[in-house]
């Protein structure tokens, strides 16, 4: 392995950087930026959750195994663009769409996909 390591070490040594341009946003498609960008605030600028699947306290769920399966009641739920409420209270999970807003209660997401294999239900969106 140390031929291929050493053999890119060269290449890469004998590489030289491109030159910075400048390039509209509409050519920039597959191109690297020269230095870093930040937004000056959050975008969203809300929490929201990369699954679909349930919202809850992970006090409630932490022990949780399958040979000890935690139940817990669903009260509610946040769609993607809908207002996130006050979330669900310990013991309770919100169904929650992938992108929704986080409610201000909660902080761990079940995936959907766990469920469904415990449970062996059909999947349902939030």
């Amino acid at each position: 392995m140390a031929r291929l390591e050493e053999a890119l070490d060269r290449l890469l040594s004998a590489a030289a950087a491109l030159p910075e341009e400048d390039v509209s946003i509409a050519d920039a498609d597959g191109r690297v930026a020269a230095v870093e960008v930040r937004a000056p605030v959050n975008v969203p600028h809300f929490a929201r959750p990369a699954m679909d699947g349930y919202v809850c306290h992970d006090a409630d769920v932490r022990d949780a195994a399958p040979d000890r399966p935690v139940l817990l009641r669903i009260t509610g739920a946040v769609r993607a663009g809908g207002t996130p409420g006050s979330g669900p209270e310990r013991g309770e999970a919100w169904a929650v769409a992938t992108g929704a807003p986080m409610p201000s209660r909660g902080d761990r997401v079940l995936p959907l996909e766990e469920e469904d294999a415990r449970r062996g239900s059909r999947r349902s969106d939030p």
